[in-house]
């Protein structure tokens, strides 16, 4: 039995194509909960109807777009008298797709190799030309036992940063603390796969793409989060103690960790700087960046860590960002004190 959750908010739009790829699937023996966070379309009713034609589809309904939904369906289902030995939970967004053999080929990789969890590749697809813009996929099966989880990581870690492609015994969800998934926000997915590949004896990825991730047109503002930053170094934080499990942390990981920190400051720079808040506002997370000491460290050491992008232009491109802002010489000493940091 393999329990599937899709979360969906004002998906009147994509809702078919996610539901329709579990429906089509050739391995038929799932429940699926189909939880509408409240929306203001017909995602409900879309919801309600494939519950009435399917009795493997239970319906679930928030009344607002409630967010870390999954940690407690989790908990709903292994709490539960009737839940199945040798059952798998996994995720689909509402506006992806799995190919039809998914999880057939993901239970079969896992009882295979005696697995408790396990990834597979995935293809990113533009949503309004339906072009593969690329694929993430291993050349090869990997299987992951011991210290392996450590030696491998830089190999692996781009597979476990979200919950969807991955299938997850339930066995091992009980073993599982999630309050890791509570305090990363943003990275919520990557800090629960972490921990369900750290509490997993055996885990692997399969070296075939079976995930389809639609992209669509960015939205140009974001509802500011002042903790964005936080949460990076709270990844980073975990990241570390992931890899410690293992024993002391090898120079090539201590390197790859510093990669993976800046590719999450890259990640939240563009959110801040388009966020619809003061540039005073602005200016603290900045400042919160590059005063911190692992900001520091990544920028003192970026060809040493094996960062191949040049940094001058990445510091270049902040800087006149900074001096193109409206106002910014009334905050001329914070943005002074951002620069001074960034060392350029």
């Amino acid at each position: 039995m393999v329990y599937i959750f899709t979360t969906a908010y004002n998906a009147e739009k994509t809702l078919h194509k996610a539901v329709n790829s579990i429906l089509n699937q050739t391995y038929t023996d799932f429940c699926y909960y189909l939880f509408d966070n409240g929306s203001l379309d017909d995602t409900r009713k879309i919801i309600k109807e494939y519950a009435n034609k399917d009795n493997r589809i239970i319906p679930l309904f928030g009344e607002s777009n409630c967010r870390r939904v999954i940690p407690k369906i989790i908990k709903d289902i292994i709490s539960g008298d009737n839940m199945l030995k040798n059952s798998y939970f996994a995720t689909l967004d509402a506006d992806d797709e799995y190919s039809p053999d998914f999880l057939e080929k993901m239970i079969d990789f896992v009882e295979d190799n005696n697995l408790e969890v396990a990834t597979c590749g995935t293809e990113w697809i533009d949503e309004k030309t339906g072009q593969t813009i690329k694929k993430k996929v291993l050349n090869k099966n990997l299987i992951l036992e011991g210290k392996e989880f450590a030696d491998k990581f830089p190999l692996y870690r781009n597979f476990i940063v979200t919950l969807w492609g991955g299938i997850y015994s339930l066995e091992l969800l009980k073993k599982c603390d999630f309050e890791w998934y509570h305090n990363a926000m943003n990275f919520s997915d990557t800090a629960f796969c972490m921990e369900t590949f750290r509490r997993a004896k055996r885990a692997g990825v399969l070296s075939e793409s079976l995930h389809k991730y639609y992209i669509s047109p960015r939205t140009v503002s974001y509802k500011y989060n002042p903790d964005w930053f936080y949460a990076c170094k709270y990844l980073h934080k975990i990241s570390r103690e992931y890899l410690l499990d293992y024993g002391e942390i090898s120079k090539q990981n201590e390197n790859y960790l510093c990669v993976i920190f800046l590719i999450l400051i890259k990640y939240i720079l563009p959110k801040i700087q388009q966020a619809d808040v003061k540039l005073s506002e602005k200016l603290k997370s900045l400042h919160n960046i590059f005063t911190d000491d692992m900001t520091k460290y990544v920028l003192e050491h970026w060809d040493e860590v094996g960062i191949y992008s040049n940094k001058l232009d990445f510091l270049r491109e902040i800087e006149s960002w900074l001096y193109t802002q409206d106002g910014w010489g009334l905050l001329r000493k914070t943005v002074e004190e951002i620069i001074t940091a960034m060392n350029i």
